[in-house]
């Protein structure tokens, strides 16, 4: 995946680009060709036409866990190793990221792959903005992966809101 701009508005994920014409009225529809990533129906998340993820987020416990089953049966992890939510740890089907905030005050957050900065969440109050960093050839993020661990994101940093469509 190129170096790129994502946003969550509701829940629906949409490349920046089209979504900064939505806001400026110029016809930025989630409808338009290309422009919806993903969205998130009753608890799954359908990422284009082909793939699809049951998401089940587990209260027994105060720390936030999240799990998301493919359709073809890939476990994806999202969990809260210590007593505050500022370090989160994805486990997108064996593949690790660790998501560290940037600041005690904000909700930003950094996309750890082993040591390397693989992307940034910043969270506003109506929207998630995701940028991905430019990684060398063939090294980029799954899109999977992506829209997996940001709408761990959303449930963590944006809970106010009710996320069902």
């Amino acid at each position: 995946m190129d170096s790129q701009q994502l946003v969550w508005r509701g829940n629906t994920l949409l490349d920046a680009t089209t979504a900064a014409a939505g806001a400026q009225g110029c016809g930025g529809d989630s409808g338009d060709a290309g422009a919806q990533l993903a969205h998130v129906l009753s608890d799954v998340i359908y990422i284009g036409d082909e793939e699809s993820l049951l998401i089940e987020r587990l209260t027994r416990t105060v720390r936030f866990r999240c799990r998301g089953t493919t359709s073809g049966g890939e476990v994806f992890t999202f969990t809260q190793p210590g007593f505050t939510v500022s370090t989160l740890v994805g486990d997108c089907a064996g593949r690790t990221y660790e998501l560290r905030r940037v600041s005690p005050w904000r909700k930003g957050r950094v996309i750890m792959r082993g040591d390397v900065e693989v992307g940034v969440v910043e969270a506003g109050t109506r929207e998630l903005v995701v940028s991905l960093v430019q990684l060398p050839e063939g090294e980029g993020l799954p899109l999977i992966d992506v829209v997996f661990l940001t709408w761990c994101c959303v449930l963590v940093d944006m809970p106010q809101r009710e996320m069902r469509g």
